[in-house]
């Protein structure tokens, strides 16, 4: 699969062993390849910087997400002045080791480097700088963290969220300024009229809610317990949803879940949302649109259905918590012992929704919240314990690295808003590099 673009040039002095230099050139290529990326770049590394310039100012306006600059040997500060002037991309600056100690320095590369890297800072651009060669294992993971953040910075620029209806009363954190999330993070929030929605999903005819409702009871245990028309009216708005969401090019929904959904409609907005999110659209309770960017982030660097919840016990001698919802969660991420289950919404005794916990494994804690001073995101590694305490609706306990007490104040004192969305694998280099791209403060616990 292709997973983006990346222009990749290399710069080296004559003078310098250019043989070897090329070699570690050509290999550093098949590495991005076989990471997946569609590799732009010359035959050789470059040595003359009105060369290296002409060839980066011919890729404007093309799709291209990334430049890399290795320094296949040492180079003077004119490469870095020539391409950084004619092209705006995130960058990534690569030196690599001399080939033995003793004897005739082969290539300088770090000190090509180091001058480069004082020069781009100098120059308010930032960077990132990776040291090794193409055969190293830890330098690969570093390009390979990196990269993925480019790629969902790209698909966040381009990326629709649609709200549908408004915040419940009082859930002032579910908001969020439009303008400034377009303007710091990239998405565009698009909002979809809630009644407009209800009154599409009673029009969804029988030969086609009939097949989810199958495909439902196939998986799910325990739908026949719950009322019929409620199992019905489930599959109804979730599939009138859906045509909406494509019909707009969402890649996201955050959706007001109550009150109307109880009072209006006749059914729990929960197995609607499992669904969408195991669609591969991140769908976030309480119409928490900053709750549905943070999924889509994890889901982009993944490709996994994400939960969102709220974090409503801690347990000090675990030093663990559970993060808890009504009753949404992909079905695919039910505990394995026991699989989807039906349930109601507890509060409102309305289904269709899960009472279920939810499976183990590693997991990243994440929110991207709201400060004086902008954006930040909030970062946690945990381990889920699958089959661990909870309560009724979807819930899972996580173990943290810190103890669960100071894990808490520090939330509370920061004040984090109370969705928290978790994805069943550790990204966190991936999240860090990310919000180093977008400028975002990292607050981890």
């Amino acid at each position: 699969m292709d997973k983006g673009r990346v222009l990749f040039l290399g710069v080296a002095r004559a003078g310098f062993d250019t043989d070897l230099a090329f070699r570690l050139f050509r290999e550093s290529a098949v590495l991005l390849e076989k990471q997946g990326y569609a590799v732009i770049r010359p035959e050789a590394p470059l040595t003359d910087p009105d060369e290296a310039g002409r060839l980066v100012a011919g890729q404007r306006g093309q799709e291209v997400d990334a430049l890399i600059l290795q320094f296949s040997t040492f180079t003077d500060g004119r490469f870095v002045a020539q391409v950084i002037e004619d092209l705006e991309l995130p960058v990534l600056i690569w030196s690599v080791p001399e080939p033995e100690l003793g004897g005739r320095l082969r290539l300088n590369s770090l000190t090509g480097t180091n001058l480069a890297a004082s020069l781009l800072v100098r120059l308010g651009q930032r960077f990132k700088y990776l040291h090794g060669l193409p055969d190293d294992q830890e330098l690969a993971r570093g390009l390979e963290e990196w990269l993925a953040a480019v790629a969902t910075a790209r698909r966040l620029r381009r990326a629709v969220i649609a709200e549908l209806g408004t915040p419940p009363p009082g859930f002032y954190t579910s908001s969020v300024d439009a303008l400034q999330l377009m303007h710091a993070i990239g998405p565009r929030l698009l909002r979809i009229d809630l009644h407009a929605t209800f009154q599409a999903a009673a029009q969804v005819p029988a030969e086609r809610y009939r097949d989810v409702v199958e495909a439902d009871r196939s998986i799910v245990r325990g739908l026949d317990a719950i009322k019929p028309e409620e199992v019905v009216k489930s599959a109804q708005v979730y599939l009138a949803l859906r045509d909406k969401l494509a019909e707009v090019k969402a890649a996201a929904v955050a959706v007001r879940c109550w009150p109307e959904f109880f009072t209006e409609y006749g059914a729990a907005a929960c197995s609607t949302l499992s669904h969408l999110i195991e669609d591969g659209i991140p769908a976030a309770c309480e119409a928490d649109a900053l709750g549905a960017v943070t999924m889509l982030i994890q889901h982009y660097l993944t490709g996994a259905p994400t939960y969102l919840g709220d974090l409503v016990h801690v347990n000090p001698d675990r030093s663990t918590g559970i993060f808890w919802h009504c009753g949404a969660g992909a079905f695919s991420l039910a505990s394995t012992k026991t699989g989807p289950i039906a349930g109601v919404q507890p509060s409102r005794n309305m289904g269709f929704a899960l009472n279920n916990r939810l499976k183990g494994g590693p997991v990243t804690v994440a929110r991207l919240g709201q400060a004086d001073q902008g954006f930040r995101m909030l970062i946690v590694r945990g381990e889920a314990l699958g089959d661990g305490d909870g309560f009724l609706g979807t819930s899972v306990e996580v173990r943290f690295e810190r103890p669960v007490r100071e894990v808490l104040d520090d939330l509370i004192y920061a004040g984090f808003e109370h969705h928290y969305s978790l994805v069943w694998e550790d990204i966190v280099p991936e999240l860090i590099e990310l919000c180093s791209l977008l400028d975002v403060p990292v607050v981890r616990l």
